[in-house]
C-alpha cells in the first residue's frame, strides 16, 4: 500500500512539473509575440495619398481607396485622414457620447494615450452594427497643427487578435 501511494505521488508531482514547464512555455511565447507588436520607425512607412507615416500591423497592405491599409483575412481597415490649420484637441471637443449616438455610434470606451514620439493622442472604442453584423470602430486623432484623424473598423468578432496588434500601429504615427 505505501509503495502505491509513493506512486501516486510521484505521478502527481510529475503532472504537476509538466504543467508548470507548459505554463512558463506559454507565457514566454506569449510574451515574443507581444514584443513584436513593438514597432520601430524601420517598419513605418507613408500611408497612400498621406503624409502620415505609420507601421501598420502584419498582413496589413497599403489600399490608396481609404488612404490606408487593410486586412482581407479578417475584413479590417485602417483608414488615414488629415484636417490642415487645426489641432487634434480642438477637433475632438465636441465628439461627445452624444455626438457618436448621433451618428449610430455606441461609445463605449475613450483613451489618452502617448505616441512613440512623445506625441499626445486620443482614441475613441465605439461599436456599430450592420445587419447582423456586429463592428468596431477606432477613432484615433493625434497632431498639433494638423489632426491626424485615423479610422480602424473590424468585425467584433475579432477584436481579441486585432485590438494589441492596431494600438501599438498606432502609436507609431507622425506627419511629415
Amino acid at each position: 500500500m505505501k509503495l502505491f501511494r509513493l506512486i501516486v505521488v510521484a505521478i502527481i508531482i510529475s503532472i504537476s512539473g509538466l504543467s508548470y514547464g507548459q505554463n512558463d512555455d506559454l507565457k514566454a511565447f506569449s510574451e515574443e509575440q507581444l514584443a513584436r507588436l513593438d514597432k520601430s520607425d524601420a517598419e513605418r512607412v507613408n500611408a497612400p495619398n498621406t503624409d502620415v507615416k505609420i507601421a501598420p500591423p502584419e498582413s496589413f497592405v497599403k489600399e490608396s481607396t481609404i488612404n490606408g491599409f487593410i486586412h482581407k483575412g479578417s475584413s479590417t481597415s485602417i483608414q488615414v485622414i488629415t484636417i490642415r490649420n487645426a489641432g487634434y484637441q480642438s477637433v475632438t471637443k465636441s465628439l461627445t457620447n452624444e455626438y457618436f449616438e448621433k451618428q449610430g455610434f455606441t461609445l463605449e470606451k475613450t483613451e489618452e494615450m502617448i505616441l512613440q514620439n512623445g506625441e499626445p493622442a486620443k482614441l475613441y472604442i465605439t461599436s456599430f452594427s450592420t445587419n447582423a453584423e456586429k463592428y468596431q470602430r477606432i477613432f484615433f486623432f493625434t497632431g498639433k497643427e494638423n489632426t491626424i484623424w485615423i479610422n480602424v473598423n473590424y468585425p467584433k468578432i475579432v477584436e481579441g487578435l486585432l485590438y494589441k496588434p492596431v494600438i501599438s500601429s498606432l502609436k507609431t504615427v507622425s506627419q511629415g
